[in-house]
This record gives structure tokens, C-alpha cells and sequence, in this order.
């Protein structure tokens, strides 16, 4: 494991540089660890907790336990008696989705949502609390917010009514957590700088293939779309990282400040002939990997690269028995329309609490309780780095985590998710730089430092403000045949099933959009852009 970076060291670099399945449902029990939650001292806590239930999407990558430190700190904290069902994340649109139309066996709160579409709609016909009509209900949100300097984004999330459904998650920065993950040991083997194109990483990945024929150098991690969504926006796409319903159709035109149609211009056609001669040339591997498979061709050097996640690299460097294996994270290479990776935003998936739950009679402890458990100051901090005396101690008044946790094979951060739940983005509501960094080396101070630097991640595109008719009518297009023929053709495309080169075929292409409304939807999205 690499030195763990000094809190003030990376307070210091990243601020001066950043510009700001299913389990049942299972009550959380105090932890069996040992360490101790300072609580505040300026509410007294009600006699009885309070009995809150929560959906959860539950991730493969870290499967929920029922024990989690950080969440029966919090909920400790916060006095409530918090049951969870955690749902699978590929399943967890459908039973949110029956909850909320329905109001029947609802649960108090859901987690890891976004309020765009038909949800907007069903926010605005009462199946959704106007949290925003509460706000002496939630005073750590609200100094968070302030803290973060987030009021304007907060307010974006209000919809056509002026209110606003859902407390969002907050971040202190535009986070760069991923991107492109290469092989930095064949790179000084083989006299090859750091790439900053996409020429560049061509080159690398041809050299790696002149030399393993049965390779593929560039591997996918989980889903094609990941891939996508940090690559395109060098190329002028923008596609985000929590995949808004008009991405890969229609974009954000940040210079112009309006929506376009993304997937019938020039510089989609163009990303997707350079997809095309990576898969044609046998260097981007034609399927997605889930996780054991994606890790094993990494690891035994049947591919090179990937686009992911920093937090892996130290589970993939522990797996490979390939000598000198060194996997590192790179900045965002230079496409057409710049350097930039995925998308990011700092106010954005959050809770929404169900109408059944307002109909409660001490539905104000509840949105208190969750207000305490997930957004104080101390909730944040248990969140993101646990309990001192159990993930951490405190030495010559720096954070110093436990050897388990710095030793493990999988990484720090990974390790905290996994055994603590500290970190997930599907429970932790605020991310403070200084707890986030202070998880990661000083090799990724750097980079997040850089990538802050040079603009790396462009913020979310703002939301339009749909009225119920408008968002009925985006909700019918979008469920239409318009993403199918983006989604299947951009694939086909890519593959070489469909000639991209052809303009015949383009043309084809474009017409089949049109026909199912694309324009259509760009207009809508334009006539209601949030002008906040």
C-alpha cells in the first residue's frame, strides 16, 4: 500500500487547485467494535427511537450487511431504528417505482435517486414530500449546503412547481475518481510517455498487440456504456455519470448553454469511427466484462487498459502474478473537443421520502432523524472514514487508519466499504474533500489535484423544469423506440455489424431517429431548460 497522504497535505493541494441479492430486511444492531460517536449536544434526543424503513440499491461489488459500523453509528446518532431492505441495483427500479405509484407498503425513505422524467411527474401529482417545504426540518442539509457553497444547485433540482423533492447527495468538488487505467510498467518497458491523446493511447495499444496477438489490448469494464460516458466527452458528448434519460440522444452544448442532438452530429459519427477502428484492428475487446472476468483479463495481461475506477487498482496489483505489475490512473486524454472526462456534479442522486411516509404522525422526528444520519458533521464523517479507535486512530493529530484496513489487499477504500460501509454512494450523503482524499495515496492527491486544475470534469447538465403534461410527453419518448436505436446501433456501429463509415448507412441512421421523435425531444428539452 502506498503512504497514505497527510490530511493537511491534501487539504492544502486540492483546495488550492479545485475551484470550489437481496438480503431481508434487517434491523441495525450496535456494532460489536468498540469506539465512540461525539453526539451534539444541542438536541436532546427523544426518549424513544424513532422507527424508520429504507430502500437501498445493494451493490455486488460491496454486499450490504445489516452490521455496518458507519450505519448503526449513524443511526445511533441520529436516535432511530433504521430496518433496510437492500434491493439488487439491476432490480431496484421496479419495486421503487411500484412503492411510489402506489403508496402501498412503502417504505420511509429511498435512497439513490434522481427526479427527472416521469418521477418529475409523480413528484408533482403528491406521490413524492416537497422536502423544500420543510426546511426548519432539516438544519444539517441546509448548513451543508451553505458550507459547500451548493445553494444554486440545490435550487436547480426544484421542479415546474418551484419545489424541490429530493435531498441530494452534496460533494465539495467535482470529483475525479476515474477514467483511463493502463499499464504503466509496459509503458517505461517499451519507452512510451504518458499518453495525452487518443493517437497516443492507439499507438500503445497496437505496440501491446504487435506483441500479444491473442489480446485485447483495451478491456470494458461491466457495461460498454462506462467506457462511453468517460470517453465521449473529449469528443464533444457529454453523457454524464448518472445517465440523465437524454444522454447519448441529445446533450448539454455548454458554450451555447442549450441541448443538441448529440447521436446524429459530426462529433458522435467521429467517436464512433474511432471506436470502430480500435474494434477493427482487434484492440478493444467486443464484450463487456462483469466483474471476476473483466479483473482476470486485466490481472493475467490479456488486456492492458480499461476505463473504471481508482479504488480498484490496488484489488487488480494484488490479484496479478505478472512481475512489476503497476497499474496507475491517468488524466483525461485530448479528444476534438478537449480533455475532459465524465461528468460530474456536487448536488445530485440523493432521498426522497414517499407520500405514505408524510401521513405518519411523527413524520417531522423522521425527516430529522434521516436529516442527522445522513447529513451532520458527524454523520459525514463516520460515512467516509468510520469510528475512531475501530477504522482509525488519531496520532500526533492526524488521521492514521488501522493496519487491516491500510494493509488490505483490495485497497483502503474498498476495504472500508466493504467491512464498515464507509464510502458508498448509495448510503453516504456528503463528501467532504478532506475524508475523501485522505483514503487514497499521494499519487491520487495528484492526479485529482491536476484533473481540479484542468477543468477535467464538466458539471452536470441542468435539468429542464417540466411541467406534468411536458415530462408525461418526454417520458412517452423516451420509452419509445428512440434509446433502442441509439443504444443498439451505437454498438453496431462500433462492432462493424453496421458500416459507420457508409453515409448511406448514417443517413439511414439518422432518419430512424428522427422518426422516433428525436427532434421532438431536443425541443422539449430546450422549450423547459431550467434558465435558473
Amino acid at each position: 500500500m502506498k503512504k497514505i497522504i497527510a490530511l493537511l497535505l491534501v487539504l492544502a493541494m486540492a483546495l488550492s487547485l479545485a475551484a470550489c441479492g437481496t438480503e431481508k430486511p434487517a434491523e441495525t444492531q450496535a456494532p460489536a467494535q468498540s469506539g465512540e460517536v461525539n453526539t451534539p449536544e444541542t438536541e436532546a434526543p427523544a426518549a424513544d427511537p424513532v422507527k424508520i424503513t429504507i430502500y437501498y440499491p445493494d451493490s455486488s461489488t460491496a454486499p450490504f450487511r445489516a452490521d455496518w459500523l458507519a450505519l448503526t453509528e449513524t443511526a445511533k446518532l441520529a436516535n432511530a431504528d433504521v430496518t433496510i431492505e437492500a434491493i439488487p441495483e439491476g432490480e431496484y427500479s421496479t419495486p421503487v417505482n411500484l412503492a411510489l405509484d402506489t403508496q402501498e407498503n412503502c417504505p420511509d425513505v429511498i435512497m439513490f435517486q434522481e427526479i427527472y422524467g416521469s418521477k418529475a411527474s409523480l413528484c408533482m401529482n403528491g406521490g413524492v414530500v416537497s422536502i423544500s417545504d420543510y426546511p426548519e426540518w432539516t438544519p444539517n442539509f441546509n448548513a451543508m449546503v451553505e458550507k459547500f457553497g451548493l445553494t444554486d444547485q440545490v435550487n436547480n433540482l426544484k421542479l415546474a412547481d418551484g419545489k424541490r423533492y429530493i435531498m441530494p447527495s452534496l460533494h465539495e468538488s467535482l470529483e475525479y475518481s476515474g477514467g483511463l487505467i493502463l499499464r504503466t510498467d509496459f509503458l517505461e518497458a517499451k519507452g512510451f510517455d504518458a499518453p495525452k491523446t487518443f493517437d497516443d493511447l492507439y499507438e500503445i495499444l497496437k505496440a501491446y498487440k504487435e506483441e500479444n496477438p491473442d489480446s485485447y489490448p483495451m478491456v470494458h469494464y461491466l457495461f460498454p456504456y462506462i467506457t462511453h460516458r468517460m470517453i465521449m466527452p473529449a469528443w464533444g458528448c457529454p453523457v454524464g455519470y448518472w445517465v440523465p434519460p437524454y444522454l447519448g440522444s441529445i446533450a448539454w452544448d455548454y458554450e451555447n448553454e442549450n441541448y443538441y442532438n448529440t447521436a446524429t452530429s459530426d462529433v458522435y459519427r467521429q467517436y464512433l469511427q474511432f471506436m470502430n477502428k480500435l474494434s477493427d484492428e482487434g484492440l478493444l475487446d467486443p464484450e463487456a466484462s462483469a466483474d471476476d472476468v473483466w479483473s482476470q483479463k486485466l490481472t493475467s495481461g490479456s488486456a492492458i487498459c480499461t476505463y473504471a475506477y481508482y479504488d480498484q487498482i490496488a484489488g487488480l496489483e494484488a490479484a496479478s502474478e505478472i512481475e512489476g505489475f503497476n497499474l496507475d490512473l491517468y488524466l483525461p486524454l485530448e479528444g476534438p473537443a478537449g480533455a475532459y472526462g465524465e461528468n460530474r456534479g456536487q448536488a445530485y442522486r440523493g432521498l426522497l421520502f414517499p407520500a405514505a411516509a408524510a401521513e405518519r404522525e411523527d413524520f417531522e422526528q423522521v425527516v430529522r432523524a434521516i436529516d442527522k444520519m445522513f447529513y451532520s458533521e458527524e454523520a459525514a464523517k463516520i460515512w467516509a472514514i468510520g469510528v475512531e479507535g475501530v477504522t482509525y486512530n488519531v496520532v500526533d493529530g492526524q488521521i492514521v487508519f488501522v493496519d487491516e484496513a491500510v494493509n488490505s489487499e483490495v485497497g483502503l477504500n474498498k476495504y472500508l466499504q466493504q467491512n464498515y460501509g464507509c464510502g458508498l454512494s448509495g448510503f453516504q450523503s456528503v463528501w467532504p474533500d478532506e475524508y475523501t482524499l485522505l483514503k487514497f495515496d499521494e499519487e491520487y492527491a495528484e492526479i485529482y489535484a491536476a484533473a481540479a486544475a484542468m477543468g477535467a470534469n464538466q458539471p452536470y447538465a441542468p435539468e429542464p423544469w417540466f411541467d406534468d403534461f411536458a415530462a408525461e410527453d418526454a417520458g412517452i419518448l423516451a420509452n419509445g423506440a428512440m434509446f433502442d436505436l441509439v443504444e443498439t446501433y451505437r454498438e453496431q456501429f462500433i462492432n462493424g455489424d453496421v458500416d459507420v463509415n457508409d453515409d448511406a448507412v448514417w443517413a439511414a441512421y439518422v432518419a430512424a431517429l428522427e422518426e422516433a421523435g428525436l427532434q421532438e425531444y431536443l425541443d422539449l428539452y430546450n422549450q423547459y431548460r431550467n434558465q435558473g
